[in-house]
């Protein structure tokens, strides 16, 4: 095994073709250098959407104008990013829904393979509607599925767009977006298609926060509970979230009724949501402010509040008078100022002594101390305007010690990334018996 591995290492330093990829590299073995383009035909084709079946291949979703009217595009790729020949015609498929247009935005694949793409239909007659459809795994339409494999759902406005989709583990599926341009929309569909009576008023649910509004993602919690993300105008353009029952109704636990806004001081807008294995939400968008768009993150507790962060405190003091020779005491405090308690993550102190001082002890009720590295941790959550227990520092006074200098201690973790640092200035006193140790005259032995 040795010799093996010896001769890899050789065959990588000295091939010149071979490079180890690091995280964040192209994927070399994706298309041509980590890349792949598709074209539909036609100039307008753009992917909006994409899903990982459990084999391994990928599915985008769009549009093309390949066929003179803007369709729902999907392609499906292998995981080498080469088209898939077994689905649809070369590897892509399009749908036309009869109308003026039509565009998929978000895509998700059944437990049984099957491909469901939503998005709007522009009829005329309704102008925008939800629109759906679900493909065999072959790229076929999955007659089984509304009226030949496609959906379309009529909120009443004149822009109802759907932008995510999710199934249930039920197999119901959901859609989200807008109604109108003003208020979230959800639309929940049985297995057939058909609008499921049980999920709101006839299938459909609609919720306004003020102002305009767009859901333009969706996320299941394993309770069934549904989770929508997007924008509400009230005001500024903010983050918007909304939670759900699995009837629809919604979640009053959740944020204020339901609902939750944030602010990023800009205009903000929420395209993505997930969720975390410890229940948290992580909504991710943008925010326009200062002149410039950016990536807006933010994540929420499970009932819809944004964490409350600690910021830690730390303060030094020191008893008494220290005096060469002698023996001196410094207690160091930990507090936190809030607004958040401590997460439970690692609280850590550390403390540097001036030059001549000598830790001789070091403890704190509930601290775990090391004296050889003048380090104490602790994991219990601190709340917000609350101290830990001190921790006092017992340090030895050479005779060498200078007659002035400074203790520092600093703190670090407990979710607040910034490290906390304290200053003690402390005056070293000259001890007589000291003075007489430096200067002791030096005698020759008495010669007998």
């Amino acid at each position: 095994m040795g010799a093996v591995a010896a001769l890899g290492a050789a065959l990588v330093l000295f091939c010149p073709g071979v490079a180890l990829a690091a995280p964040g590299d192209l994927d070399p073995t994706f298309g041509t250098g980590g890349k792949v383009t598709t074209n539909f035909g036609g100039t307008d084709n753009e992917a909006r959407g994409v899903a990982v079946q459990a084999d391994g291949k990928i599915i985008a979703v769009g549009q093309s104008d390949s066929g003179g009217t803007i369709d729902f595009a999907l392609a499906r790729y292998n995981p080498d990013g080469s088209l898939d020949s077994t689905f649809g015609t070369g590897g892509k498929v399009t749908t036309d829904f009869g109308g003026g247009g039509d565009l998929a935005f978000g895509v998700v694949v059944q437990a049984d393979g099957k491909i469901i793409a939503a998005g709007l239909d522009f009829s005329g007659s309704t102008f925008f509607d939800f629109a759906l459809a679900r493909y065999n795994t072959d790229g076929s339409l999955d007659t089984t599925f509304g009226t030949g494999g496609k959906v379309t759902t009529d909120f009443g406005g004149s822009f109802d767009v759907a932008f995510g989709v999710v199934v249930q583990a039920d197999g119901k599926i959901v859609a989200v977006g807008s109604a109108g341009g003003i208020a979230f929309a959800l639309a929940r569909y049985n297995t057939d298609g058909s609008l499921d009576s049980t999920f709101g008023t006839g299938g459909k649910v609609t919720t306004n926060f003020g102002g305009g509004n767009e859901a333009r993602a969706v996320a299941l919690q394993a309770d069934g509970k549904i989770i929508a993300a997007g924008v509400s105008t009230s005001g500024t353009a903010d983050f918007a979230l909304a939670r759900y029952n699995t009837d629809g109704s919604l979640d009053s636990t959740f944020g204020t009724g339901g609902k939750v806004t944030t602010n990023f001081g800009g205009t903000d807008e929420a395209r993505a949501v997930a969720l975390q294995a410890d229940g948290k939400i992580i909504a991710a968008g943008l925010d326009f402010s200062g002149g410039a768009f950016e990536f807006a993150l933010a994540r929420y507790q499970d009932g819809g509040s944004i964490p409350q962060q600690p910021s830690l405190t730390i303060d030094k003091t020191h008893n008494g008078k220290f005096a060469q020779g002698g023996k001196g005491t410094y207690t160091i405090t930990v507090g936190n100022e809030g607004p958040g308690a401590t997460d439970g993550s690692t609280v850590t102190v550390h403390d540097t002594l001036p030059e001549g001082l000598t830790a001789a002890d070091l403890s704190g009720s509930g601290w775990n101390c090391t004296l050889a590295t003048l380090t104490c941790t602790r994991s219990d959550a601190l709340a917000a305007g609350s101290n830990y227990p001190p921790i006092t520092l017992k340090a030895d006074v050479s005779c060498k010690a200078l007659s002035r200098g400074t203790n520092t201690a600093t703190v670090t973790g407990g979710g607040d990334s910034a490290t906390h640092t304290a200053t003690d200035p402390t005056t070293i006193q000259p001890k007589k018996r000291c003075q007489n140790h430096h200067h002791k005259p030096h005698h020759k032995p008495h010669q007998r």
